[in-house]
């Protein structure tokens, strides 16, 4: 690759959604670039795009876990924390939590913490996230 270009979580979201036809073509542009260009992801666009799927566009799952994996294995595309970010999909897809919290627990964990404390009791049954004492 001989250039690297960041897309921000409205992008990415024009593209899966393609709800707004002038901004998803636009957004389309960015994504389908040429093959030395790479798009990188990083990990607050990925948490913040399965929010918008999940809380404001409500959608299932199922499709969240399709269209993640659709952008992990898009030629061209990288991102930030690969390992982790697929340990949290595989996570969420077995229904162990919302991928966000998978997503802060993976990364720390690949960071060297072997528990994530959180106040949350839905995201602390699933190790390594752990209730604050």
């Amino acid at each position: 690759m001989s250039e690297r270009i960041g897309v921000d979580t409205n992008v990415l979201l024009r593209g899966l959604l393609g709800d707004d036809g002038g901004q998803l073509a636009r957004a389309t542009r960015i994504l389908e670039t040429e093959p030395s260009t790479e798009v990188f992801v990083n990990c607050v666009v990925l948490a913040e795009l399965f929010w918008n799927l999940r809380a404001v566009e409500n959608v299932p799952r199922a499709r969240i876990v399709e269209a993640l994996e659709g952008l992990l294995s898009t030629q061209g595309f990288a991102f930030e924390n690969e390992t982790a970010v697929e340990a949290a999909l595989r996570d969420y897809r077995d229904g162990l939590g919302d991928f966000s919290d998978r997503l802060i627990a993976r990364i720390n964990e690949a960071h060297g913490a072997s528990q994530t404390f959180t106040f949350d009791r839905k995201a602390a049954r699933h190790p390594p996230l752990a209730l604050v004492p």
